[in-house]
């Protein structure tokens, strides 16, 4: 048994030795057989390379030969192309002087044509206008008679703009309307006239009556009455504005930010009297919360009948330097005449003056 074992052991042995032998011999083989197809490989590519190479050579050349030939015919065809542009724009622009001079010839009549009808539209919308104004106006003044007598203005505020006339006004609810002219193109409008002179041809050294109700006329001179300046004052705040002009022709302002006079019981005393702004100087600062007087009634402090000596009505004090209800005159310097001594700082008479109050809306 012992002997079989070792035979077979000696037979696995052989068997091994044979079989390491054959791999080694196959593997030897095997390697020999690889290192050759690498070598016939490498000699194969490197002449496939070279083919290759030869055939990029050949390929590049022809390429460069047909882009010189390409280019040469480009190079043709963009100098005929020049050419004949060039002729194109001869052509053209021979045409184009020719029809210029033409065009502008035609343009030019055009341009006078076109002036001539814009000229004759213009005069033609001139007239329209001047016309239509002209018929606004005819109607507005035939109108106006009715619409002031069914419709009493509170204030000339109320009144047309840009149209003064003479307008009926109600002062209050249970008052009865009066008429006053108002004033609508100077200072944005809305003025109520209460006094006015210009010409000397209205006596203005009146008594307290007059003063109170009014004297003249609204076409002309005139004082519009104390109790109707109370009436519109009491009821809403009013500004004051003073117009005069000298001998000259120098025009001047005094506008006053305030304005209100007391009632007759009050001896229409000047009660309010605003911030004074303008160009004549102010001559009124020392007339503040001073009676009204006439030479029939003297209401000043002082009892030196100061409307006898200046010789007309006014709020007047010891040294007042207003009087623009005094004597019309252009003489020498005289402490009697129409005067506002701020605006040239003398006594000389002044040809015009205008006195408006307007209500203030906030």
């Amino acid at each position: 048994m012992d002997y079989l074992q070792d035979k077979l052991q000696e037979v696995e042995q052989t068997m091994k030795t044979t079989i390491e032998k054959v791999e080694s011999r196959f593997e030897a083989k095997m390697n020999a057989v690889e290192d050759s197809l690498q070598k016939a490989m490498k000699v194969e590519l490197q002449e496939i390379q070279q083919a290759s190479k030869e055939r990029h050579t050949i390929l590049q050349a022809k390429l460069d030969k047909h882009e010189v030939e390409i280019m040469e015919r480009i190079e043709k065809v963009n100098s005929k192309i020049g050419t004949r542009v060039q002729a194109f724009e001869d052509t053209l622009k021979k045409s184009v002087e020719t029809n210029e001079d033409n065009t502008g010839a035609k343009l030019e009549g055009l341009k006078k044509q076109l002036i001539s009808k814009i000229d004759h539209m213009r005069l033609h919308q001139e007239a329209e206008t001047k016309s239509f104004q002209e018929t606004s106006q005819t109607e507005l003044k035939k109108l106006m008679p009715l619409i002031k007598a069914l419709v009493p203005l509170h204030s000339c505020r109320q009144a047309p703009v840009n149209y003064s006339d003479k307008y009926m006004i109600k002062a209050g609810i249970n008052s009865q309307p009066f008429e006053v002219f108002c004033e609508q193109n100077k200072f944005d409008g809305g003025w109520t006239v209460i006094q006015h002179r210009f010409d000397g041809s209205v006596d203005f050294y009146r008594g307290w009556s007059e003063y109170r109700n009014g004297f003249g006329n609204l076409d002309g001179e005139f004082w519009l009455g104390l109790e109707y300046v109370h009436q519109l004052t009491k009821n809403r705040p009013h500004e004051l504005l003073v117009e005069i002009k000298d001998f000259h022709g120098n025009y001047g302002y005094a506008k006053y930010s305030e304005f209100e006079l007391g009632s007759e019981t009050e001896s229409y005393a000047l009660k309010k009297l605003g911030i004074y702004s303008g160009t004549a100087a102010d001559s009124m600062k020392w007339n503040k919360n001073e009676k009204f007087s006439t030479f029939d009634r003297d209401n000043n402090p002082s009892h030196a009948y100061y409307a006898e000596l200046r010789h007309g009505a006014w709020w007047y004090w010891s040294s007042t330097l207003s009087n623009l209800n005094g004597r019309y005159q252009n003489t020498t310097e005289d402490w009697s005449a129409m005067t506002w001594y701020t605006f040239k700082v003398d006594w000389l008479g002044l040809s015009y003056s205008r006195m408006m109050i307007r209500d203030i809306v906030n």
